[in-house]
């Protein structure tokens, strides 16, 4: 990969733009930046036409990147056709070296371990980027709850209410895999969230309104609670972040069902070696 040289204010590539290329940050240092008003999305969501504006009717910056860091993969795993950012260099100069979507594409393909350490990460950049926006609400009803280790936040099939921002502690979520047997199977542990992860976002999503998968608490946990109405809101009014969060549960979906698997498999070999 050629290194590729840019300069302060030059943008790599623009929100609504095709995703062609995957970028690596070799030097230098980038924003992330979103402009409702040119989100199509918006726009389809509004009977004027008219794309929701922030308080200030300018873009706001949603991510900072530095050296180590990649983007424009989430295009690839989003299946999206056009950018839902702009990114561009905002020290003297950066340095980057890219690599066609493709190629990185057949390289995901290659490497399974990779593509889930891919999706990963770009679930952790949602995440923040969630926090963002929660942290815009803070004069809005948001609640601060408790709970004890070992207890339950939702469980699997219950309707879905709130939305939850982990400040501290830990939470385990699992999911209890369809059978065909008579008797319900064992609840199977998916991935555990730590403090500055969200959840609950799964069963809010427009056509979803039951929990997938049950939430406890493994150590004391404090976590803030949004009502579904104003998370609704606020993700109908940021098409940035409702296709963050759809593609956020299509990973999380993605890695229980890959977890289950290895979990099943090791149980077989087990009965197999008795």
């Amino acid at each position: 990969m050629a290194p590729l040289e840019v300069s302060h204010g030059e943008a790599i590539f623009q929100q609504g733009d095709p995703p062609e290329q995957v970028y690596f940050v070799s030097e230098g240092q980038l924003e992330c930046e979103y402009d409702p008003k040119l989100d199509s999305r918006a726009k389809k969501r509004r009977p004027s036409g008219e794309a929701v504006v922030g308080r200030d009717g300018k873009p706001r910056v949603v991510a900072t990147l530095g050296p180590g860091d990649h983007f424009g993969e989430t295009a690839m795993l989003e299946a999206r056709k056009a950018r839902n950012l702009t990114v561009r260099c905002v020290t003297a100069s950066c340095v980057l070296r890219a690599m066609s979507m493709a190629r990185f594409s057949e390289i995901l393909r290659q490497r399974p371990e990779l593509h889930f350490t891919v999706q990963r990460a770009a679930q952790m950049r949602t995440n923040q980027r969630i926090r963002n926006v929660v942290a815009s609400a803070a004069d809005e009803d948001l609640r601060v709850v408790s709970f004890a280790p070992g207890e339950t936040i939702f469980r699997q099939g219950d309707p879905s209410d709130s939305f939850y921002v982990l400040e501290s502690g830990e939470v385990e979520m699992s999911l209890v895999p369809a059978s065909e047997e008579d008797e319900p199977s064992a609840p199977v542990p998916v991935r555990t969230c730590t403090a500055g992860e969200t959840f609950g976002a799964s069963g809010l999503l427009p056509g979803d309104n039951v929990r997938r998968n049950t939430a406890t608490a493994l150590s004391p946990v404090v976590v803030k609670v949004m009502p579904v109405k104003l998370f609704k809101a606020m993700v109908r009014e940021d098409g940035f972040l409702q296709a963050g969060l759809k593609a956020s549960g299509s990973y999380v979906e993605a890695r229980a069902v890959s977890e289950l698997d290895e979990t099943l498999d090791a149980e077989v070999q087990k009965a197999m070696a008795r």
